[in-house]
């Protein structure tokens, strides 16, 4: 009897658990059919003329706001038909829409919409900047706006979401324009920097040395400056000496210290093994996998005990491995204000167009 009992409370668990996935399968069903479904777009222009067309909408995704999940998109290209605006299409997710005096730029995936004043006339003209929080989405090849954007195109507009009905109106200021192409010239440098992929920081490293050592301090300006501007991609290893070089005369490097033999004796490239461990602690403080490291036969000045790595061209080098999803790079910077440092920065991103000078005076 216990056990009948038993059963039947687990089979009473079980539904409960299974009926609210069933209606949310069914939901999802239901929307998506929903998303597949032509809705009828009816412009109203100045004067009363109406123009009618047909499209298929998707919704907008998760990553919108919650309330804004039934909104549908409209093709950009039926709104400046309607109203006689240029428009135009750049760098593959940007729209120039050119009404007069006020033109818009708006950029897929992003919230970003920049309004330019006078577009054409460059000695009046502004740019100005603003954030909405919906963006912009490429549909079946098509531009498409959501509805909260159709205020900046001065635009009004009526849903009938259960007879996928959407009414535009287009006041007369909006009809008109001016070339798309002026108004992307004088956003284009601003949208550029903002597309512009994002470094993040993963791990940084200062260590001290004292330039009046003028050789040890051009060997070690030598290897950061080899150093500097690397990267590396997703899974490869990076090696330090594949990287420097092999420290000769004939490469500029000098005599200085190094340990040979558990002693302290001249030989060149005296001080590279300071900017290996640099590198070293920026690579622990990054996270990354160390393939291949040596401490040294004796303590040095720079690093604590277990925080150095020591490298010897053809013997003893130090590895790393990416083991990110993104490209990595190396910023080395060798500073002289308050006394002399070396920093050896690992970023996460695409390389900057322009490096920064490795000497810094600041």
């Amino acid at each position: 009897m216990r056990k009948k009992s038993a059963g039947l409370l687990l089979f009473v668990v079980l539904l409960v658990l299974w009926l609210p996935a069933v209606t949310r399968a069914e939901d999802a069903a239901a929307i998506s059919a929903a998303d597949a479904a032509d809705w009828r777009l009816q412009l109203i222009l100045p004067g009363g003329e109406v123009r009618e067309s047909a499209f298929s909408v998707a919704f907008a995704g998760a990553d919108d706001v919650e309330y804004m999940l039934a909104d549908p998109y409209i093709p950009v290209r039926l709104l400046a038909d309607a109203a006689g605006v240029p428009i135009g299409w750049y760098a593959d997710n940007v729209v120039a829409w050119g009404s007069s005096p006020l033109s818009l730029v708006f950029v897929s995936g992003r919230p970003d919409v920049f309004y330019v004043m006078d577009a054409g006339a460059p000695q009046y003209t502004a740019v100005y900047h603003r954030e909405h929080f919906v963006s912009p989405r490429i549909i079946g090849g098509s531009f498409c706006l959501p509805l909260a954007m159709l205020d900046d195109l001065g635009m009004t507009y009526s849903l009938d979401a259960a007879a996928h009905s959407i009414t535009v109106r287009v006041p007369r200021s909006v009809c008109g324009g001016v070339s798309a192409d002026s108004v992307w010239q004088e956003v284009q440098q601003q949208v550029t920097d903002m597309l512009q992929p994002q470094a993040v920081l993963l791990g940084a490293a200062t260590t001290f040395f004292d330039d009046t050592q003028i050789n040890r301090s051009q060997n070690i300006y030598l290897a950061a400056d080899a150093l500097h501007g690397s990267i590396i991609r997703p899974g490869e290893v990076f090696s330090f000496n594949t990287t420097v070089g092999p420290r000769t005369a004939a490469r500029g490097y000098r005599q200085a210290v190094i340990f040979s033999g558990g002693r302290p004796v001249l030989g060149y490239g005296g001080g590279v093994c300071q900017v290996s461990t640099t590198l070293y602690q920026a690579v622990l403080a990054a996270g990354l996998p160390v393939v291949e490291r040596y401490p040294h036969s004796l303590p040095v000045s720079y690093a604590a005990a277990g925080r150095d790595a020591t490298v010897v061209w053809g013997a003893q080098d130090m590895r790393w491995r990416n083991d990110t999803d993104d490209a990595l790079y190396l910023l080395c910077r060798l500073s002289y204000t308050d006394g002399a440092a070396l920093e050896v920065e690992i970023w996460q991103g695409e390389l900057p167009q322009i490096v920064p000078e490795i000497v810094s005076t600041e």
